[in-house]
């Protein structure tokens, strides 16, 4: 990470976009969200609690908002932000259910593709 932090300022002027995975470490957390702070367009994802046990996606926020969708667009990932998601150690069925917040798909129930 050393390494990133030198040339992060650079690569975020040039518009390119970093994936930074940590558990947290100051040094680097406050490094990197000063960088955040002079490159706010850009996405932060973070995911709260993560670890083997809680693997599973609790409730999802986009811009401080719940999201109740199973997908995020291009759009929303294109305008920068935050995404935050909350773990934990089982599935919530609750989210996602209604047709309108699942992604589409060119494939019906069965797996078959539909062109036409």
């Amino acid at each position: 990470l050393d390494l990133v932090l030198d040339v992060a300022e650079e690569l975020l002027a040039a518009d390119v976009q970093l994936v930074v995975l940590g558990m947290g470490d100051w040094k680097y957390e406050t490094r990197f969200k000063d960088l955040e702070h002079r490159y706010g367009n850009k996405l932060r994802v973070t995911a709260y609690g993560v670890s083997d046990e809680n693997r599973y996606v609790q409730k999802v926020l986009v811009n401080g908002e719940e999201y109740d969708k199973l997908f995020i667009t291009h759009d929303t990932i294109l305008k920068g932000g935050t995404i935050e998601f909350e773990m934990g150690p089982k599935p919530n069925k609750k989210r996602g259910q209604d047709e309108a917040m699942k992604p589409y798909s060119l494939s019906d129930k069965d797996g078959m593709l539909n062109l036409w």
